[in-house]
């Protein structure tokens, strides 16, 4: 709490030398595979997926897409404090068979079957969103009024998971704060006209999103993702 009531007291104007951004981009990630774990005690099941593969559906509504505001100080802008807004997904591939393991109506499960015997969807369709507090460095690739500068920035925040997860007997929706997420990136602005600018940049994001099932059930994924972000720069 003390960081982001810093980060919020950094964007009060308080210098001529301070300079502002804006940014949106569109993008891709790639999740890695993961284990998934749900708790029903309401129906007796206690369970864990291994190695679920998801997808990203990047374009498919609501589509990938990033807001980012930055304020840099000085005249060089190099150190600077953000605040960004990430929307991602991951959609399980439910249909695949995996290693199934853990307890159904107090009976042992351990056998490998698709994962949709028991979780018709288990997505995060509506965002696996990041609200993000950062730093970031910039380096210009050359003089300091340079054309390309290359950016680096790491930060983290709450999580807000969008719910998709369909079982028998539950259809689960809606959104909920869910945790800390973890975040750094690279990247490369080109001014292309006036403030504005193309960037292109690498992400790398961390999350371990547990949400309600039921009253005292829980779903549990840990999202590790790879990101493509391209799109445009407004500003100094």
């Amino acid at each position: 709490m003390r960081f982001l009531f810093a980060l919020a007291c950094a964007f009060v104007p308080a210098s001529a030398d301070a300079q502002w951004s804006f940014s949106t981009y569109a993008g891709s990630n790639h999740t890695r595979p993961s284990s998934i774990t749900i708790d029903r005690p309401d129906v007796g099941q206690s369970l864990e997926f291994v190695d679920v593969r998801y997808d990203a559906k990047p374009f498919r509504t609501a589509p990938y897409y990033g807001l980012r505001l930055t304020r840099f100080f000085t005249g060089e802008r190099r150190l600077g404090v953000e605040v960004e807004l990430l929307h991602s997904k991951v959609y399980a591939r439910t249909s695949e068979t995996v290693l199934v393991r853990g307890n159904v109506g107090g009976l042992p499960v351990s056998q490998q079957l698709p994962m949709s015997v028991y979780v018709t969807r288990y997505n995060h369709t509506h965002g696996l969103s990041f609200l993000l507090a950062n730093l970031v460095w910039r380096q210009p690739l050359g003089d300091p009024d340079a054309r390309v500068a290359l950016l680096i920035r790491g930060g983290a925040g709450p999580v807000i998971p969008g719910r998709d997860i369909v079982m028998p007997g539950l259809n689960v929706q809606g959104y909920e704060f869910s945790g800390i997420g973890a975040h750094t990136a690279a990247g490369l602005t080109t001014r292309i006209a006036g403030k504005f600018s193309a960037m292109v940049e690498y992400k790398f994001t961390y999350a371990r999103p547990e949400i309600d099932l039921t009253n005292e059930g829980r779903g549990r994924m840990t999202a590790v993702s790879h990101h493509v972000a391209i799109g445009i720069t407004v500003g100094r």
